[in-house]
């Protein structure tokens, strides 16, 4: 059940995203916003250095004053009503050139630094970007760009070269340069020009505004739970719609970012910084959730584990929260005591959920689409019903379009958050926003008799039977996914005699055949997890319908063909498939 909302929803309805930065560089003038690890002298351990040398602290005023003199230093190199793109890693010097460009220089056009150079030249000739911000790696694919001249392309500034122009433009400012701080903004003309995940086949540049953006700040400072003693790892890239405005969010509310080392130190940086608050994925969720569960298998301590969980939902009943000093362990394993996890992109396994929560870490889960700025619906701590992702802000409005019998239909999303349209693309806008302003998210949902959303699925990967029935893939996967030998999963249909067939592929998780079958090269293993993955499957289908049965399994231990915010291209990955459909095993086939 969902919890009752005592809350009392306070926030600023900002115009702009300028408005934002004065008030929390204003508000949380003398708290740090950002964390950053001093890179050692050649030859020394970092580990090695004084502590004093190891980070550098940016406060707020601190990075207000960095972004006014950027953007006054940019200005006066003439790049006043320039697009300009940033792309690079996560870090300071990417804030401030975002910031910078979009608070009055120009239209500000963030990159993904993982695609192929091919796409990095289309989108800058899809977005006609003037200049770019850029991290020093990235240096030769874009001079190679520049000096194809298939864009239009003129200039590059290297993040490494951030550092002097906020000094010159401090020296503007001091001399009574106001050209940045009275730069006149348009709340609701194109400011941000983003492109969706994809392929620049599918990718569609999505036009947002000032309005859009500070809209859902104001919406997201209503229902989400952020406080000026939290600490953040800025995990989640940037140019994505979802960390940008993770990140805002933070900054919004005072709050410390501290910048990821990457991947495999996530778990050393949670220590480091001391992390209680994360923005992240479903994907780096059941990581943490395995490694707990699987330390607590290998030290036979998983059933004192759930029985205590049974115990500690008894005491929270009574109003007793014991959580933290019960799954102490816990928490040292993951490597920090996090208060909140904040999940988005796709839904979160209910039953993992469940056990971050009897762990003492409220994991709320939200929805959104970069067309929405992103954010439409989203859980609160006040708010949680297992399976859903939350209620819609009170910002947006949501209804289903064509609801069938059992109350599924499209989610259609309304509010000053919708985008203004993709980039000279007004076919692809009128397929997807109607003539009331509605915008058509292609995800299948219902709602129930209290205003909890729940995605049921993508419209363009539902299984529709002859019988009319609909499988949605996503809530098989779901279920797939959360498995301890499953690293990765899609299900979908294939054609049989006239009705498809449900079927899976699942990418076989590397560690745990180490674990379970350490004599075995992980080839020979695999044969064997093929039979307990049978077993698994014919157990799980005798909890479904019939017209739902899994019957055909892929398995195999390359990884699946992703996109650079690791979402699988699952059509990439099913006309493979389809192409040789010998890799697919029948159940009935398979060894009883």
């Amino acid at each position: 059940m969902a919890k009752k909302d005592n809350f009392v929803p306070t926030g600023i309805d900002f115009e702009n995203l300028r408005e934002v930065i004065q008030y929390c560089t204003t508000k949380h003038a003398d708290l740090n916003a950002f964390i950053i690890k001093n890179k050692p002298p050649k030859g020394v351990r970092f580990d090695s250095l004084p502590e004093d040398q190891k980070y550098t602290y940016i406060k707020y005023s601190d990075m207000g004053r960095h972004i006014n003199a950027l953007g006054t230093q940019l200005i006066a190199q003439g790049y006043k009503g320039q697009r300009i793109a940033v792309i690079g890693k996560n870090c300071y010097e990417w804030i401030l050139a975002y910031y910078a460009t979009v608070n009055g220089v120009g239209v500000v056009v963030p990159l993904d630094k993982a695609i192929p150079d091919n796409e990095v030249e289309n989108m800058l000739e899809i977005s006609e970007a003037d200049a770019v911000f850029y991290e020093k790696p990235l240096e030769g694919t874009l001079k190679t760009i520049m000096e194809k001249g298939t864009t239009n392309l003129k200039s590059m500034i290297c993040f490494d070269d951030i550092k002097g122009m906020v000094e010159e433009g401090e020296k503007l400012l001091d001399a009574g340069d106001r050209s940045y701080l009275d730069a006149e903004i348009d709340n609701d003309c194109m400011s941000i020009l983003l492109f969706t995940s994809g392929t620049t086949s599918t990718a569609k540049a999505v036009m947002l505004s000032h309005r859009n953006i500070a809209n859902n700040i104001y919406g997201l400072q209503l229902h989400e739970d952020i406080c000026d003693t939290d600490v953040g790892l800025a995990l989640l890239p940037y140019h994505h719609t979802f960390g940008c405005t993770g990140q805002l969010i933070f900054l919004c509310q005072g709050a410390t970012t501290a910048f990821c080392d990457g991947l495999k130190s996530i778990q050393k940086n949670f220590k480091e910084y001391k992390v209680n608050a994360f923005f992240c994925v479903p994907a780096v969720l059941e990581i943490i959730h395995k490694r707990v569960i699987a330390n607590a298998e290998k030290q036979g301590k998983l059933g004192l584990m759930r029985t205590m969980q049974k115990v500690s939902r008894g005491l929270m009943k009574l109003g007793i929260d014991k959580r933290k000093t019960i799954f102490k362990s816990v928490h040292e394993g993951i490597g920090s005591d996090f208060r909140i996890l904040i999940s988005g992109a796709a839904g979160i396994n209910p039953d993992v959920q469940q056990d971050f929560y009897d762990w003492g870490i409220t994991t709320v889960n939200g929805y959104g689409l970069t067309e929405t700025s992103p954010v439409i619906a989203s859980e609160s701590p006040r708010l949680i019903r297992r399976g859903s992702i939350g209620k819609n802000m009170a910002t947006v409005d949501v209804k289903l379009f064509e609801p069938d019998e059992d109350g599924v239909g499209e989610l259609c999303a309304k509010g000053k958050n919708v985008m203004l349209g993709y980039y000279k693309n007004p076919e692809a806008t009128a397929e997807v926003i109607d003539e009331d302003g509605w915008f058509h998210t292609g995800d299948f949902a219902r709602i129930d008799e209290d205003g909890f959303i729940y995605i049921t699925g993508r419209k363009k990967n539902v299984i529709v039977l002859q019988n009319g029935k609909n499988v949605f893939p996503e809530e098989l996967e779901l279920f797939l996914g959360s498995q301890p030998f499953v690293s990765e999963c899609i299900v979908f249909g294939i054609e049989k005699n006239g009705d498809p067939e449900i079927a899976t592929k699942i990418v076989a998780d590397l560690e745990y055949l180490k674990e379970k079958y350490p004599d075995k090269a992980p080839e020979g293993a695999l044969i064997d997890l093929r039979d307990e993955i049978w077993a698994y499957i014919k157990e799980f289908n005798t909890t479904l319908p019939s017209y739902k049965h899994i019957e055909y399994l892929a398995l195999t231990l390359e990884p699946m063909i992703k996109t650079t915010t690791n979402k699988v291209k699952r059509q990439i990955e099913i006309d493979a498939i389809l192409k040789d459909m010998s890799v697919l095993e029948h159940i009935s086939e398979a060894k009883q």
